[in-house]
């Protein structure tokens, strides 16, 4: 063993938001060794150049926020609170409003750019720069970087990470955090169902000639669902004028919409989704990626476990992708800090357990996510007629209205809001 390999109680494979909330959870709770194997440099991490940063935003949920505020990172100084939310299908009447006030709470939840989540999860591990890029200011935790695991190889108490820079990693456990389509995933010969919706998003930042006052737009279109996000700003001029757009699009029409000019896009923009921001007035670079459902079969196998993205990742419909990961990293945090795992924290009753914990949220989430796609993607008319029935009901009816608050926030878990808690 040379003397730049590492021996860890936890490699965790990816540096996004997950893995560094699942580090910065163990971190908190545990004495255990962790080791972080992330493809960019911490310099590119903490502070990214324009071709390097990641402009899209996430909508955060109250207990999300809450979370994510306990291990340091201050949500309500880095995002934008969300106080109502607005429902709607294009050309029809069905709708609904959730707003905080009727819960008598400050927000339903918060808008953050995932870049700067990002490297406030990074400060709160105290990783600030690249010359503490493999010691850390913690000698629990190691951030390896740029790097990438190679090669797999796992023994009865052992999991040994080749790394493309030479070097290798031991561990008792390993936790894949890369996203979608991971490549370590693929090495260990993890296999996922895809299911493609036929569907594309584009993703662009919008400015608004009028404020945004803290509302959150989810519009359903003849293409799918289109999300407008009220988003943070450090320019006073342009402050509660700027949202976060994600539009379901055909993919045919990828390439037109992305061509326009901001002018003509805009205009295309503003017939989709109507007047109820105001008029938009401007246009960031826009980005698309295609949608699909991909959902890994299984979550666990000797002495690894996929986490977040790289065990289920989501269509954007409901914006709960990172929630979902988040809470994710808590459970396996909780069960990683248990006693009974004091010993050896990758035995695989430890991941049973993890895995038997989280599939039923984690399951629920995919099929109502799934069932929204294809519900309000759909203009089959007496479906159309059903949802927007729905929807008014829905607005109507205060004890359904509070389950839908109460999932929203991410507390679908705890009893939920009911009459009582209306103002």
């Amino acid at each position: 063993m040379s003397k730049d390999d590492l021996n860890v109680d936890i490699a965790i494979a990816g540096g996004g938001v997950t893995g560094l909330a699942l580090a910065k959870l163990v971190q908190q709770n545990t004495q255990l060794r962790i080791a972080i194997i992330e493809t960019k440099p911490l310099s590119v991490v903490i502070q990214p150049n324009e071709t390097e940063f990641d402009a899209r935003s996430v909508a955060l949920s109250a207990y999300s926020c809450e979370k994510l505020t306990d291990l340091g990172v201050a949500v309500s100084d880095i995002g934008c609170p969300i106080k109502e939310i607005h429902v709607s299908d294009k050309g029809h009447l069905g709708q609904c409003r959730l707003s905080a006030s009727q819960y008598n709470l400050d927000m339903l939840g918060s808008v953050v750019e995932l870049s700067r989540l990002q490297i406030e999860l990074c400060k709160s591990l105290g990783l600030g720069n690249e010359s503490q890029s493999m010691a850390g200011k913690h000698s629990r935790l190691e951030w390896v970087s740029p790097d990438q695991i190679s090669r797999v190889n796992r023994s009865q108490d052992i999991i040994e990470l080749d790394l493309q820079s030479g070097k290798k990693v031991r561990a008792k456990l390993l936790v894949i955090a890369e996203g979608a389509n991971s490549l370590t995933s693929q090495l260990l010969g993890f296999e996922a169902e895809t299911t493609a919706y036929d569907q594309a998003a584009i993703v662009a930042n919008i400015e608004l000639q009028e404020s945004h006052n803290f509302e959150a737009f989810e519009r359903f279109t003849e293409n799918g669902p289109l999300a407008m996000l009220p988003m943070p700003s450090s320019n006073s001029i342009h402050a509660e004028k700027q949202c976060s757009l994600v539009w379901t699009i055909d993919p045919f029409q990828q390439d037109e919409l992305l061509a326009l000019d901001d002018d003509v896009f805009l205009r295309r923009l503003q017939s989709a989704f109507g007047y109820r921001l105001g008029k938009f007035v401007g246009v960031s670079n826009r980005h698309c990626f295609p949608l699909a459902l991909i959902k890994a079969e299984q979550s666990i196998s000797h002495r690894t476990v996929l986490i977040g993205n790289a065990s289920q990742m989501l269509h954007p419909i409901a914006g709960q992708g990172l929630n979902l990961a988040l809470r994710d990293a808590i459970e396996l945090s909780h069960i990683l800090t248990g006693p009974q795992t004091s010993e050896d924290v990758g035995r695989y009753s430890v991941l049973q357990t993890y895995s038997d914990a989280r599939k039923r949220d984690q399951q629920m989430l995919v099929t109502a996510t799934d069932t929204l796609v294809r519900t309000f993607s759909n203009q089959y008319f007496p479906l159309v007629i059903a949802r927007n029935l729905g929807l008014s009901i829905l607005e109507q009816n205060s004890t359904l209205k509070g389950l839908l608050a109460n999932a929203a926030m991410g507390f679908s878990s705890r009893t939920h809001l009911s009459n009582k808690d209306l103002s």
